[in-house]
């Protein structure tokens, strides 16, 4: 039976902990960009109705709007903790190297 020395077992967790982050950070980019293109098309359909004097689909696309850039601040927030944490990891590692 082959132990793992403790070195070892700690770069093992570092490496499976850097992996998650680097899809959970993959992931999330996807569905930051989905969300940022949603939101291109949502302002260019308020645009529309603006022009055409459609009040009361303005007034949903608004909201909409609103609440789209909320959930796209909130992708961005998170992919930069996760990347924060990924710089983290790689100090963290680079310490216990030497």
């Amino acid at each position: 039976m082959d132990a793992y020395s403790s070195e070892q077992f700690n770069t093992d967790i570092l490496d499976n902990l850097t992996e998650e982050i680097c899809q959970d950070m993959e992931s999330a980019a996807k569905q930051y960009l989905l969300i940022k293109d949603y939101l291109r098309r949502i302002n260019l359909r308020l645009q529309r109705a603006m022009r055409d004097g459609r009040l009361a689909l303005v007034y949903t696309l608004e909201v909409q709007r609103d609440s789209t850039a909320g959930v796209l601040c909130m992708y961005g927030e998170y992919i930069q903790r996760k990347a924060y944490k990924h710089q983290e990891i790689q100090q963290y590692r680079e310490e216990a190297c030497m």
